[in-house]
């Protein structure tokens, strides 16, 4: 079984170590070590005493409910988070109780306080010195993440036959995963909402416009049906491609962020991009009389924490000329679709644009914020006692 990075998704390499195995992200630069590897590389003892009792605790205490941590590579339950004193490096880390294992992004690693080196060193180990031992290592690392930088830029996220139906969105330029981040949770909230949106499109097919008319949000009458119509008109879609086109982006960008925030908030945050957009839309498109449908608003809000709370994410997009998979970063996909929504805006104040760019940005702008107050935060995990 491949394991997978808890950061951006992307399977682990087997890295060997003077001091033992880790298992470490080309991608991310975050590592995987086991509390022996600790022992014998670097981590004073204190620290890791230290580390071990906190995470006990927190694994141990049936009181604990936070929101859900990284999923451990290995036995792919979520880790608890130790937030490690000042005296200590300060770190917040990730540990499996389970597994013995600590998981540490590419800043952390540096920052464990030495201590002094076991009595027994490794095989090997002293025909250098430590410091000349950790750059080799690195070095060997590095050399392994450029061959897998240069095999990924060779390949398309097309690896097997699961994979086969990315084809399709694919040819219609839309982006497709490379790296996806692991999931620890069913998405219920998104698969609900796609659902929904389904549903209701199903049940309006025959009589569309009057759907339209009576529940679609109408900016010069938005207190209608007290105010309902807000929310309405996220369930209306005009037409299949508008509807097959928004739950693509809703289903392969939601469950990660669900995963993420947790049912709750995750579903606060659709809400609260949706209502600025259709917001947005309200104050800036001059045609106030024309009702406004479709769940993009919301949805952008989604795919803009997305890029920012998976920054190391891979998208590719496929160009039939001169033929190949393009494959850029989340935040790249951000950017680009940002500058599109813009240049949409202008064409739709001046009333040569039916689509609503305004909504869409309304939607950005919530999910950027809500993105960067969520990195900001400390980031708290739900514990479950081991039986």
């Amino acid at each position: 079984m491949k394991l997978a990075c808890p950061n951006c998704g992307k399977p682990l390499r087997r890295v060997k170590t003077p001091w033992g195995m880790v298992y470490a992200c080309l991608a991310c630069e975050g590592r995987m070590v086991g509390q022996a590897v600790l022992r014998r590389d670097r981590a004073a003892d204190r620290f890791r005493h230290a580390l071990w009792q906190r995470a006990r605790e927190a694994w141990g205490n049936r009181r604990y409910r936070q929101p859900r941590g990284r999923p451990c590579p290995h036995c792919r339950l979520p880790m608890v988070e130790v937030r490690m004193p000042h005296e200590l490096g300060g770190v917040a880390l990730d540990v499996c109780v389970r597994c013995h294992s600590t998981w540490f992004d590419p800043s952390e690693y540096g920052a464990v306080p030495h201590g002094p080196r076991p009595a027994v060193e490794p095989a090997g180990a002293r025909a250098s010195s430590p410091r000349a031992r950790e750059a080799a290592a690195i070095l060997a690392l590095e050399r392994v993440r450029r061959q897998q930088a240069d095999h990924d830029a060779a390949a398309g996220p097309i690896e097997g036959t699961g994979d086969a139906w990315k084809i399709l969105p694919a040819i219609f330029r839309l982006p497709v995963e490379c790296s996806v981040p692991a999931l620890s949770t069913r998405p219920v909230v998104t698969w609900s909402l796609a659902a929904a949106c389904a549903l209701a499109f199903l049940a309006t097919m025959g009589g569309l416009s009057d759907a339209v008319r009576g529940w679609g949000f109408v900016p010069n009458a938005w207190a209608r049906r007290g105010g309902l119509t807000l929310l309405t008109g996220f369930f209306l879609h005009g037409g299949w491609m508008h509807l097959v086109g928004n739950l693509y982006f809703l289903l392969v960008f939601g469950d990660n962020v669900e995963d993420r925030l947790g049912k709750g908030k995750y579903l606060l945050l659709v809400l609260a991009a949706h209502l600025a957009g259709s917001l947005v839309h309200a104050a800036l498109d001059p045609r106030g009389e024309v009702p406004c449908i479709g769940a993009s608003g919301g949805i952008f809000g989604i795919v803009a924490f997305y890029a920012i709370a998976f920054p190391r994410a891979r998208l590719a997009f496929f160009f039939f000329w001169p033929g190949g998979w393009l494959r850029v970063p989340a935040w790249g996909m951000l950017l680009f679709y940002t500058g599109l929504q813009i240049l949409g805006a202008q064409a739709q104040i001046a009333g040569t644009s039916n689509v609503s760019s305004l909504a869409h940005l309304g939607g950005i702008a919530v999910g950027v914020i809500a993105a960067v107050l969520s990195r900001l935060g400390p980031r708290r995990v739900t514990i479950r006692a081991p039986r």
